[in-house]
């Protein structure tokens, strides 16, 4: 006679709900001084804090040997209003170190050049048992040549006025061709400190006053978004119909000082993210599919206020200039990506960059593989319309055209690209 013994696993069921779960915070301030610097403060001030949720629906089944659960909530909602933050701080003048940093690049020619020069006048003495008494001696006996970096950068030119000095003097051709020279002592070996840059080098400490504030961040879910996980399997699935945010009147100001020429600004009228209808599949420990969304990025009326300092310096003068840009800030009107994936393997997009000066819009279909977190994405059908506006923009293009020996596919005054192929290598049609 045998005896058989059965065991029932004992099942589970848990279930909670929460109408609405809040946390609100009014008219916050706090101020800062650290003991280590007195001169630094720093205050926060913050009118309105919202996030939450609502609807919470929880349910957690255990039947056996299997087990589910389930999420459904509305939110998390999010609404911060009225944030402004400020610091007055004593440190190092980053307009000043910018500068030094361009001098530095504006330099590294000729110092390099004066370098192997050097080399070279130091053979000739050992070889010849005297001084060059120029340049084109030493590339007259092959000590030097003018064909190789760095000295055929004709941007700069070379006196030796040996055995005093070496002089690297800006040409015509120079960015700056009435800039000071640039010196190197002989006897000392050692380059020479012209006053502009002996004033750079040793600039003082400046007080600064940051502040940064913020009109308003919201973030809205106006549908429910569901949540399923299977513990076992570690097997997630996330879905929302429906979900915006968006920050509004954001903005960071730099002033060293009290000086208001050298004011930095940088501004955020309005940046949004939408998504809708979105599927979301996954493992926690391994890979995320995205099964469907309806989305889109987008900020407008972003601007750069650039200080006066940074402005003068002739690298930066060129380049806004070329841009068309006459006063000290850099506008991005739009810059707006929208996407639309059908299922988990094909998606479409649109992609618009608008500026005063140049005008980008790209639309395209796109095929995926999503087999890890980093899908493979392949373009398919993509077309880039680059439409110039600033006469310097236009010049760029076309100095690219001849130098490159390419003629650019145009529709009136608009450049036409075409892309093909996987994302990281496509293949480029003119």
């Amino acid at each position: 006679m045998a005896t058989i013994a059965l065991y029932s696993q004992p099942n589970g069921k848990l279930q909670a709900k929460l109408p609405k779960s809040e946390i609100y915070l009014k008219d916050v301030e706090f101020e800062w001084m650290p003991s280590i610097n007195n001169h630094d403060i720093h205050r926060i001030k913050l009118s309105e804090f919202r996030f939450g949720f609502s609807d919470l629906d929880l349910a957690y089944h255990k039947r056996d040997s299997l087990i589910s659960s389930k999420i459904t909530f509305s939110g998390p909602n999010l609404a911060l209003k009225g944030v402004s933050l400020s610091s007055k701080v004593r440190s190092d003048n980053w307009i000043t170190n910018e500068k030094i940093r361009l001098l530095q690049k504006r330099e590294l020619i000729p110092r390099q050049s004066i370098e192997l020069i050097t080399k070279a006048i130091d053979l000739h003495l050992i070889d010849q048992g005297s001084l060059p008494k120029s340049l084109n001696e030493l590339i007259i006996k092959n000590y030097v040549t003018m064909e190789s970096p760095p000295l055929n950068d004709y941007s700069w030119r070379y006196e030796l006025n040996l055995p005093e000095k070496i002089v690297a003097k800006p040409t015509q051709i120079n960015i700056v061709p009435n800039d000071d020279f640039l010196i190197f002592d002989w006897q000392s070996r050692s380059f020479q400190i012209n006053p502009k840059s002996d004033s750079l080098y040793n600039a003082p400490l400046a007080d600064w006053e940051y502040f940064f504030e913020l009109k308003e961040i919201s973030q809205n879910y106006t549908s429910k978004m569901e949540f399923e996980f299977d513990p076992q399997s570690l097997e997630y699935d996330l879905m929302m119909e429906r979900g915006k945010f968006n920050i509004s009147g954001a903005s960071f100001t730099a002033l060293p000082n009290n000086y208001f020429k050298e004011q930095s600004k940088i501004s955020l009228p309005d940046l949004t993210i939408e998504s809708n209808d979105m599927i979301i599949n996954g493992l926690i420990d391994s890979s995320i599919v995205i099964h469907r969304i309806n989305g889109r990025f987008r900020v407008r009326n972003f601007e750069i206020k650039i200080p006066e300092g940074i402005i003068n310096e002739p690298e930066v003068e060129r380049i806004l200039e070329n841009l068309g840009i006459w006063n000290n800030s850099l506008m991005i009107r739009l810059v707006e990506m929208e996407i639309n994936m059908i299922n988990q393997f094909t998606g479409d997009y649109v992609l618009r960059f608008h500026t005063p000066f140049l005008k980008i819009n790209v639309k395209g279909n796109m095929s995926l593989r999503q087999n890890g977190f980093i899908p493979k994405i392949r373009l398919n059908n993509a077309v880039i319309q680059i439409h110039p506006i600033s006469l310097g923009v236009k010049n760029w293009i076309n100095s690219w055209e001849k130098k490159n020996g390419k003629n650019l596919t145009r529709k009136g005054g608009t450049v036409i690209i075409k892309l093909e192929g996987p994302i990281e290598n496509p293949l480029i049609w003119y």
